[in-house]
């Protein structure tokens, strides 16, 4: 979709003590985002050279910038079992590393379309404040009615856009 005329667009230019680029963290980097997307990065010098004459909107001393990292296997519905496990007594001799299973089934079959919103996009929400900034969701919620319309999956979809992760 292209940019109307009208379209004020929000641009950034960032300048964080330290920078990671080239495989390694550099000092004296701008980093030029438009509407919450990166488009340059690069020292004064060089951003000058493409045409840009930019000054730093915000600095950020004793910061330095990474490259979002990304989770290409999340379980975000799991979220909803925090403090589950804790639930076993260690008297318990029947207890086993996999008894945490039996959790997670009694969490799926007490999944609706809200309940895996929320827990999905708390779950992303923190991940953003960790720094991960993208997301390959893996989850086996596949029981009606979801197994039939996919709704579970756009459940997901909407609360990764929401939370405002990739």
């Amino acid at each position: 979709m292209a940019a109307s005329a009208n379209t004020v667009r929000r641009t950034e230019v960032l300048a964080a003590e330290l920078t990671w680029v080239d495989g390694r963290l550099q000092r004296e980097i701008l980093v030029v985002v438009e509407d919450g997307v990166v488009v340059a990065v690069g020292s004064q010098e060089e951003l000058a050279l493409s045409g840009q004459c930019l000054a730093v909107t915000r600095r950020l001393p004793g910061c330095a910038l990474l490259p979002g990292m990304v989770d290409s296997h999340s379980h975000s519905f799991q979220r909803g079992l925090r403090g589950v496990g804790e639930r076993y007594r260690s008297a318990d001799t029947s207890s086993t590393f996999w008894s945490w299973r039996e959790g997670m089934y009694e969490l799926v079959t007490g999944m609706d379309e809200e309940r895996l919103y929320m827990t999905t996009r708390r779950c992303y929400e923190e991940m953003l404040a960790g720094g991960v900034t993208a997301v390959g969701e893996f989850h086996y919620l596949h029981h009606p009615p979801a197994a039939a319309d996919f709704s579970f999956d756009r459940v997901i979809l909407r609360a990764a856009s929401d939370a405002g992760i990739r």
